[in-house]
């Protein structure tokens, strides 16, 4: 995949493209840290467009979950000053309900977006995505003396209770909570969780392959997070069969297209576009070291 892996150094977003280098070159942490605080503001959040499909430079849930998934897999320092303004944005935000985190905010309509993306007062919050994840970040990295500790405590037993009783369907959502098991259960016993995640993450992937790139459905790279989520392993064999597809049908550049579009905002949704494009470059190298999938291109 070398031409994946020169097309991330040529166009790719700076932070995408420290994170290549990090994680595939001689490129170091701190400089993957310095390019994510690019988008984190005063109130240790993260806004300015780090999920490319809307440009809020307003600090929100969805920019900072994505930060918090950055930084963990880079295995940041809980002491380290981005996590701990991190952990204060999430403790401090107007933007949840009870722990229950917004997935849009109200400034999203003030700035170029997918329609998707748009606000109302009855679409701010879609069930545990991405509150799951964000929870599981809290309770791994905040101390276990402060003084919200057994709030967040609380609030992951509501958010492991409403998984094992109900019937999560959204890949999103399924891939919060699978973030979730990653996060809380190293060196603890989570076997009713994964017990529960492993029935969930096997109905919700799409066997059939046929459908991954012409209808929407839900591919296995999309809710696994790694060799770690329940049935990844025993599914082994269609994760390598998805990045074969993947593969051929790549564009001339030879990297990903994205297959939606806003419908408005053309400018806009171009810079976007190609922003995804590394994002999904750079993702499709990791899981394939991570699954130890093999090409000789």
């Amino acid at each position: 995949m070398e031409k994946v892996k020169q097309w991330i150094k040529d166009h790719a977003r700076p932070l995408e493209k420290s994170l290549y280098l990090f994680y595939f070159e001689d490129g170091t942490k701190d400089k993957a840290i310095k390019e994510l605080k690019a988008f984190q503001n005063k109130d240790g959040g993260f806004g300015h467009g780090l999920e490319p499909d809307f440009r809020n430079p307003n600090s929100n849930p969805i920019d900072s979950w994505k930060a918090a998934r950055i930084v963990d897999g880079l295995n940041v320092k809980k002491e380290n000053p981005m996590i701990q303004s991190l952990i204060k944005y999430f403790i401090n935000t107007e933007h949840k309900e009870n722990w229950i985190f917004y997935f849009r905010i109200p400034s999203n309509n003030d700035y170029p977006r997918a329609p998707w993306w748009h606000y109302t007062n009855k679409n701010k919050i879609e069930d545990y995505n991405p509150t799951a994840s964000i929870l599981g970040f809290l309770y791994k990295y905040m101390d276990e003396d402060h003084p919200k500790y057994k709030e967040i405590e609380d609030a992951l037993d509501n958010a492991i209770n409403y998984l094992i009783n109900n019937d999560i369907k959204n890949m999103h959502e399924l891939t919060c909570f699978n973030e979730l098991y990653e996060y809380i259960c190293e060196g603890i016993d989570c076997t009713i969780i994964h017990k529960r995640l492993l029935e969930l993450n096997t109905l919700a992937i799409e066997t059939d392959s046929h459908k991954w790139f012409t209808s929407y459905s839900a591919k296995p790279t999309q809710v696994f997070v790694s060799m770690h989520s329940p049935g990844a392993i025993e599914m082994i064999e269609l994760v390598h069969k998805e990045f074969t597809l993947s593969l051929e049908h790549r564009n001339e550049d030879g990297v990903f297209d994205i297959t939606w579009d806003w419908q408005q905002y053309p400018t806009e949704f171009e810079k976007a576009k190609r922003e995804w494009m590394g994002i999904i470059a750079l993702k499709t190298l990791r899981v394939a070291k991570e699954y130890k999938y093999a090409t000789e291109e």
